[in-house]
């Protein structure tokens, strides 16, 4: 195996797994590539591991995206008759709601934060954060609400704490998660709602990737390393969620928190004596 399919099979596993566990997929990367040396595979790579994880958001919750595609298009259908218990909460619109604060300040500050956010002392310091976000989602949980009790409030206040995840080190399931909990959701509620909040997202960075590749021309010949890193990307992201769902069933974030703190510690202190 080349090198460069060799790092393809290893960042697509950490982005696999750490893009749905609590424990920032984008930090991890910069931890990773730093450790190794290895260089940036560049925006074509980042663009196919981001479309993997979507496809297997896209197959993971299948019903629930043909739920969503049902009401984009009722609109234009004719309309039933009323009934008399009021419809839940259309999932088009809290997702659409849920993305649209992180898509905003991911255009306006995406450049920024890919200029002077990429360090390891960063990523270090805002893994700490990480974990005191989990802490503080577990203790401030009252877990009494499901999906159907989610309103559009909740999903505004989820989608404004989801901007802090465009920082490495800041998981972003991790701190949505957190958020949904300190609104009332249990815990696989916040987490399904997370996962499918990453849809519009992992979408809208895949393409936006993608975009400036095709103006830039840059493709070149790296399609054994993006399919490569797709499908690996898809394969580990659909065992991530499965196992993330069935582990919050039972227990708390509170693992999570530790491996956070520690890691954060650990990159901290190894900075400081190298």
């Amino acid at each position: 195996m080349s090198d460069h399919l060799l790092q393809a099979v290893v960042l697509a596993i950490v982005q696999g797994i750490t893009e749905f566990l609590p424990i920032s997929s984008s930090g991890h990367l910069v931890l990773v590539t730093h450790v190794f040396g290895w260089k940036d595979l560049g925006l074509p790579f980042d663009a196919a591991v981001h479309l993997g994880s979507l496809v297997a958001v896209l197959l993971y919750f299948r019903r629930e995206w043909l739920q969503v595609a049902r009401e984009a298009v009722r609109p234009f259908r004719k309309q039933a008759a009323p009934v008399s218990d009021p419809p839940p909460r259309p999932l088009l619109l809290l997702l659409l709601v849920a993305t649209i604060p992180a898509a905003v300040a991911g255009l306006l500050a995406a450049g920024a934060v890919e200029a002077h956010f990429r360090g390891p002392v960063i990523v270090g310091w805002l893994l700490l954060f990480t974990g005191t976000v989990l802490v503080l989602g577990e203790r401030l949980a009252k877990r009494r609400r499901e999906m159907p009790d989610v309103t559009a409030r909740d999903a505004l206040l989820v989608g404004v704490a989801q901007v802090a995840t465009l920082l490495p080190g800041v998981s972003r399931s991790g701190t949505t998660i957190a958020a949904g909990m300190s609104r009332g959701l249990s815990r696989e509620t916040a987490a399904r709602f997370s996962f499918l909040m990453a849809g519009p997202v992992l979408l809208g960075a895949g393409v936006l990737e993608a975009w400036k590749v095709t103006v830039e021309g840059d493709w070149g010949s790296q399609w054994p390393v993006l399919g490569l890193g797709a499908l690996v990307s898809a394969v580990v992201s659909l065992v991530s969620i499965r196992a993330l769902l069935a582990y919050i069933r039972r227990s708390s974030l509170l693992a999570f928190a530790a491996y956070s703190f520690t890691l954060g510690a650990l990159v901290l202190v190894l900075n400081l004596a190298l």
